[in-house]
């Protein structure tokens, strides 16, 4: 074998060598770049999910407050319905009085 191809082949294995620690360094990257994006994800599921949480509670306290209020409406009209029947009785005109 000659001295120019023995160099030729040790400049290559240099080269094929060089590339495939570039290819491991592309696929070391990816694989972080991969995670990271995983992390993300999850991340904005849980901000997602705790949103949702505190957006249910707040509409539920104002479903609770506007149930409240109109349970107090219902209770006054009752009541004024029922005080109108009492004086409607107690004032019959078809009665002798």
């Amino acid at each position: 074998m000659s001295f120019a191809v023995s160099y030729a082949e040790l400049l290559n294995s240099q080269k094929l060598m060089l590339e495939y620690e570039k290819y491991n360094e592309l696929q070391a990257k990816s694989q972080r770049m991969q995670e990271d994006y995983e992390n993300q994800l999850r991340e904005l599921e849980r901000s997602k999910q705790g949103g949702l949480e505190e957006l249910t509670e707040f509409y539920e306290a104002k479903l609770r407050e506007t149930c409240a209020r109109l349970e107090q409406v219902l209770c006054g009209l009752s009541l004024l319905h029922n005080n109108n029947n009492d004086r409607l009785t107690a004032f019959d005109p078809g009665q002798p009085g």
